[in-house]
């Protein structure tokens, strides 16, 4: 067999170049400030509205179907205004 399917929350592919990350995200929902050093990030909202916060101070207001990428170096949270669903995609640099 050449593929496989995962009915999976959370992470789905974790390998030393590539990581994906499946995140359901309940209204109100936070991701704590945290970095990817030597990852290049692309995080993609499905569907929701999250506003996704770099280094403190840069913000992005998402809004399902959109997406946002950014070095690992750069510190990340973020804090869903509804129900929302993202993945985050995470490539070695």
């Amino acid at each position: 067999m050449h593929g496989k399917v995962s009915d999976v929350t959370g992470m789905v592919i974790n390998t030393d170049s590539l990581k994906l990350v499946h995140r359901p995200l309940t209204a109100g929902a936070e991701i704590a400030p945290h970095s990817h050093p030597g990852m290049e990030v692309c995080f993609f909202l499905l569907s929701g509205r999250v506003d996704v916060c770099l280094d403190g101070e840069e913000h992005h207001i998402l809004v399902g179907p959109q997406a946002l990428s950014f070095d690992g170096q750069h510190e990340i949270s973020a804090r869903a205004e509804e129900v929302s669903e993202a993945v985050v995609c995470l490539r070695k640099a």
